[in-house]
């Protein structure tokens, strides 16, 4: 699976920037600032539809532009090429395309095309909370198994509903009785 070509508008400090990655290992050097960091970032973007600098899309945008687009072909061997694309504005929510048709569902995109990424913020992974390892995992494993996407999804629903009524009941506000539900539908799920 590889890039064959990236294309990024307002986005960071790209104005209008087409790029062809030749196949095999491809090296970007420059000073500081020239956008090294940011050609990762769409690359990482259209694998996840996340930044993995920034949870602020707006962010991403060129200053004074009200709008940002990625996009991307992917020889993917086993499944084909496919085009992917973002477009992120100040004041909508995150648009994506595959192969040029809009999806409505943003997580239709992860798993088209696979990216792993570490970084300097990624130190936390090793040496911090064990949140940071279950979630570089979670993202990683969304990427090669859309059943996983939906499950892990689900099972985030319930256990939030699980912890509000914990919550309730704990400030007398419920008595918890629904608790037993939740309890028998994460189990359900851990099966």
């Amino acid at each position: 699976m590889r890039i064959t070509k990236l294309h990024l508008a307002n986005l960071r400090n790209y104005a209008d920037e087409s790029l062809e990655p030749g196949a095999g290992m491809n090296v970007f050097i420059g000073p500081n600032g020239q956008g090294k960091s940011a050609l990762l970032e769409a690359v990482y973007l259209l694998a996840t539809s996340k930044s993995h600098r920034t949870t602020k899309d707006s962010d991403l945008i060129r200053i004074g532009q009200d709008w940002a687009r990625i996009s991307g072909e992917v020889d993917r061997e086993e499944r084909g090429e496919v085009i992917l694309e973002v477009t992120l504005t100040r004041n909508e929510k995150k648009r994506i395309r595959i192969n040029r048709l809009k999806h409505e569902k943003i997580g239709d995109i992860v798993g088209q095309l696979n990216a792993v990424i570490f970084s300097a913020v990624d130190i936390d992974m090793v040496k911090g909370d064990p949140s940071h390892r279950r979630r570089f995992m979670n993202l990683d494993i969304s990427q090669v198994s859309p059943q996983y996407v939906y499950a892990f999804g689900r099972y985030k629903r319930v256990l939030e509903q699980r912890n509000s009524v914990l919550k309730e009941s704990k400030f007398g506000r419920s008595s918890g009785q629904s608790l037993d539900v939740w309890d028998e539908q994460l189990v359900a799920m851990a099966l």
